[in-house]
């Protein structure tokens, strides 16, 4: 088995915006899997923060995990941080989300 990295998408699926938070679905079509409920949300050194899912159930479970060198791992950031960077620029919540890196959008891709 093999993973396409270049199918692999991101989208902001929901919003909160009381709690500044983006919802992230990622689409793995060579694994036919999708992973949800990753969340983008400003962080408290600057810049925004991407966490993978996880979910308190008595103690924090974190169904998707991966190790320290894991180049997949990175990727999914990616991604996350661009569709995010769109969403805000698109809905025009850079005021919400000061720390979104949003430049390289303004000029278009």
């Amino acid at each position: 088995m093999q993973i396409d990295t270049t199918q692999i998408t991101a989208e902001v699926y929901a919003e909160n915006r009381d709690k500044k938070t983006m919802y992230i679905k990622f689409h793995i079509p060579s694994l036919h899997m999708y992973i949800n409920s990753c969340t983008v949300k400003p962080s408290k050194y600057g810049g925004l923060w991407f966490q993978m899912p996880a979910f308190k159930a008595g103690k924090w479970i974190h169904p998707v995990e991966f190790d320290g060198a894991s180049e997949l791992q990175d990727l999914l950031k990616d991604e996350a941080m661009r569709a995010a960077e769109h969403y805000i620029w698109d809905k025009k919540l850079q005021d919400l989300f000061p720390g979104a890196k949003l430049a390289h959008i303004d000029g278009g891709f």
